[in-house]
């Protein structure tokens, strides 16, 4: 008898070719997908993104190779994934298979300045919610995905940043990025600006405006 694992109408499991050009299957679980490869910028590590549905609730998570395991899959059962003692054999076949069929991607965790080597020597690169001469996207934790439109972004400065504090805060939002380039040459780590004032003298609208250069201001993930 031929064994092939496959899926079939949402199911993982089984083909049985029980006699010729006749096959039946015989499945072992709701499906996991991969839904994409990444590997990670700074440490070549494979992450693997998953979908699998726990009675109608889709679940999202993300699982280093490195983990594709019997006792670790068996472990998220306990969040919903549909694995037991008899059917984990044939999951991670079944991812396995799916493995070979998805190109991965790169991603990084940091931002900032990096260097790559394109063969022809060590190119820098910038590395942003995209990277910025490298193909790349951030996965870590700030909120710096792009939003709305610049023409309506360069409306709101040139309206609300009309004093020398804002415009300082511009500044400095935009220097980060030119200090974070030529720092080994100017031997400065860090762009360190201490703004000092009286109770509502905008202190935390210098913040948000300098932080607002390449991110959410307003994110609980970067302004306490």
């Amino acid at each position: 008898m031929i064994l092939n694992t496959g899926e079939n109408k949402g199911y993982y499991g089984i083909w049985k070719e029980e006699r010729k050009g006749v096959w039946v299957f015989d499945p072992s679980g709701r499906c996991v997908y991969i839904t994409n490869i990444i590997i990670v910028y700074e440490t070549n590590e494979v992450l693997f993104r998953l979908k699998y549905d726990y009675n109608g609730i889709p679940v999202n998570i993300i699982l280093p190779r490195g983990d594709l395991k019997k006792s670790v899959l068996l472990d998220y059962a306990k969040q919903g994934m549909d694995v037991f003692e008899h059917t984990v054999a044939t999951l991670l076949k079944f991812l396995q298979l799916q493995e070979e069929k998805i190109k991965p991607v790169t991603g990084h965790k940091h931002i900032g300045w990096d260097y790559y080597d394109d063969g022809d020597g060590i190119r820098p690169f910038f590395k942003a919610y995209k990277g910025i001469g490298y193909k790349s996207t951030y996965m870590g934790d700030f909120i710096i995905k792009p939003t709305g439109e610049m023409a309506d972004y360069r409306d709101i400065i040139s309206k609300h940043i009309l004093n020398t504090p804002l415009e300082l805060a511009v500044a400095v939002g935009l220097a980060a990025v030119l200090v974070g380039f030529i720092w080994r040459e100017v031997e400065c780590d860090n762009l360190l600006i201490h703004v000092f004032g009286d109770t509502s003298s905008g202190k935390t609208t210098f913040a948000i405006v300098a932080v607002a250069m390449g991110s959410n201001s307003i994110s609980k993930s970067l302004m306490p």
